[in-house]
């Protein structure tokens, strides 16, 4: 028997391609690009079971081709990497078509959920999912620490200003920030290097309207067994335990203080780092993606 197909806005090189693949691969089924890049043509018109729909790219051409699969049969879920995505113009104009014909969408943050029901969507909420890239069981080696903290990730301007006063609170530690230029295997190698990792912000913020969800990096780092600072967002707490399996600072200077404390803690950042790991494993991505499929396709 020939695996079910999956054809999506995915593309190889895209950065949550690779993780929906392994998932949809762990329950059978074969993921198929239907565009080779961000602003490519249709490069897939064959046959699917049904669609896993990224809100980006978004453009006129895809949008019109996921609604055609639909008339076929071929049931979608559309998955928003929200808000930015929703109050960017140039998404919203075609994404908004695509999301009133989607058999079922998920949103990231809760102060989604009453704008679309204004719209006759019913979204579920996702906070996260443990990704199987970044799936490493075996402990940090502290005697390999090279930085007491790091960041990486893009810097749009409020996290410009945030790590600009992050590093002149910290002068005398060791510190990193990367921007770009690093896949996957490179950050599991740095993260696992440095005794604190920073996470701070996501894109929502830039439209000032603020997520609640949780990073990825929430889910991704301490996945890879690594100990993680993370801004608040109210909704960790509905998944994650402070102290025990999340530590979260609400300013700057917190985060600041937060750091100074765990770099000496090495037992305690890999206890926290641990328990965080147990709570992403029960939430992983290889068991919701086949799941989501199964019910959808009406295999399970």
């Amino acid at each position: 028997m020939n695996p079910l197909v999956i054809a999506t806005n995915l593309y190889p090189g895209h950065m949550h391609y690779e993780s929906v693949r392994r998932s949809l691969a762990a329950g059978g089924y074969k993921l198929v690009n239907f565009i080779s890049g961000e602003d490519s043509e249709i490069t897939y018109d064959g046959s699917a079971v049904a669609q896993f729909i990224f809100n980006y790219p978004m453009n006129s051409l895809v949008a019109q081709h996921i609604n055609s699969r639909k008339e076929l049969g071929q049931p979608f879920v559309v998955f928003m990497d929200d808000p930015l995505a929703f109050f960017d113009l140039n998404i919203n104009k075609v994404i908004e078509p695509v999301l009133r014909a989607a058999t079922r969408v998920y949103t990231s943050s809760d102060n989604m959920l009453p704008i679309y029901l204004s719209m006759g969507i019913r979204a579920e909420l996702l906070v996260g999912l443990g990704n199987p890239q970044f799936d490493v069981a075996k402990p940090v080696d502290e005697g390999k620490m090279r930085f007491d903290w790091g960041f990486i990730g893009g810097l749009y301007p409020q996290r410009f200003r945030f790590f600009w006063q992050l590093k002149r609170i910290l002068p005398d530690l060791t510190h990193y920030i990367v921007t770009e230029g690093f896949g996957v295997e490179a950050v599991i190698e740095r993260i696992r290097e440095t005794r604190v990792n920073v996470a701070y912000g996501n894109f929502s913020d830039i439209t000032d309207f603020k997520s609640n969800g949780t990073t990825l990096r929430a889910w991704e780092f301490p996945y890879a067994g690594a100990f993680i600072l993370q801004d608040e967002r109210p909704l960790i707490k509905d998944i994650f335990v402070e102290g025990e399996s999340i530590v979260t600072f609400r300013t700057v200077e917190e985060c600041a203080d937060l750091i100074r404390h765990y770099v000496p803690l090495a037992d305690e950042r890999v206890r926290i780092a641990a328990k965080a790991r147990e709570v992403i494993h029960s939430h992983s991505m290889l068991q919701f993606f086949p799941r989501l499929f199964r019910e959808l396709t009406g295999d399970g």
